[in-house]
């Protein structure tokens, strides 16, 4: 995916430079001020796994969008329960359930 970046010039190990993660952090914060959010720019990175989780997206591919090497970071951290996807769980057990025990 990034094979790209292998021929691209470089200075030290950086391919864009001016731009550090320090940079990011304080240009990502003074926008969301500006705008009048309230989350941390890591927030989206939860959200972004939380997401891919709920929509089944496999580990093997949120792994490697995420940066992972191994499931266990992804699974601990990053994957949290979300309100709908639990109710839909929960309904679908329930109706599987009902329909096994229902005496029709």
């Amino acid at each position: 995916m990034f094979d790209h970046l292998e021929t691209l010039p470089r200075i030290g190990k950086r391919v864009i430079t001016g731009i550090t993660p320090s940079a990011i952090s304080s240009r990502f914060r003074a926008l969301r001020d500006k705008l009048g959010l309230r989350f941390r720019l890591h927030d989206l990175r939860l959200y972004t796994a939380s997401i891919m989780h709920a929509h089944n997206v496999p580990d093997k591919y949120a792994m490697q969008r995420m940066g992972h090497s191994t499931p266990h970071m992804l699974r601990t951290v990053y994957q949290q329960l979300m309100d709908d996807k639990q109710e839909e769980v929960n309904a679908t057990i329930s109706n599987r359930l009902t329909d096994l025990f229902d005496p029709r």
